[in-house]
């Protein structure tokens, strides 16, 4: 893989970690504004929080040179990402 390449899956990488972060965060300063959490509620941040998991782990993987399975991942990560947009 040429040196053009591998800083572009490495941005890709960099970019889905600290995005996950960030909406981590993001939701978690939602949180007490909920007087209440029913189980809906509950179940809608419990899939928020192991959507934005999931491309931390992407990133993380993209970070650590495997790049064969990790592409397949990072791609899944971001077509969910569309459609949740």
């Amino acid at each position: 893989m040429s040196v053009k390449n591998s800083l572009k899956i490495n941005s890709l990488g960099y970019y889905q970690v600290i995005g996950g972060i960030v909406g981590i965060g993001s939701t978690m300063r939602f949180l007490p504004n909920f007087a209440i959490i029913h189980a809906g509620i509950a179940l809608l941040f419990g899939a928020i929080f192991i959507m934005y998991g999931f491309s931390i782990f992407c990133g993380y993987l993209l970070l650590k040179n495997r790049y064969n399975e990790d592409l397949k991942f990072s791609t899944y990560n971001q077509f969910i990402q569309v459609v949740g947009f």
